[in-house]
């Protein structure tokens, strides 16, 4: 079974995003708590969940407008278009 991009550059982010951002902490060590440090790792977290959950919300905006300004069907269609789309661009961030 190939896999396929996305399935590779994920998980690779979800294990190195933390590690280069405490890379470019660490001449802040000194200046900085241990407590501070970890926060502004966990910021970096909730910053790329706002993105994903900014997504989902634009998403859910356009099927709500198809579906109220069309039919059930383009709704549906929205509805299937926005899940296939929003998995490509969480994949993305």
């Amino acid at each position: 079974m190939k896999s396929s991009f996305r399935d590779r550059i994920v998980p690779a982010s979800a294990l190195l995003a933390p590690l280069v951002v405490a890379l470019a902490l660490a001449p802040f060590r000194a200046h900085l708590s241990s407590a501070n440090l970890a926060l502004v790792l966990v910021l970096v977290v909730v910053v790329v969940v706002a993105l994903a959950l900014a997504l989902a919300l634009a998403l859910v905006v356009v099927v709500v407008a198809v579906a109220a300004l069309g039919s059930r069907v383009a709704g549906v269609l929205a509805a299937l278009s926005a899940a296939a789309w929003f998995a490509r661009g969480a994949a993305a961030i």
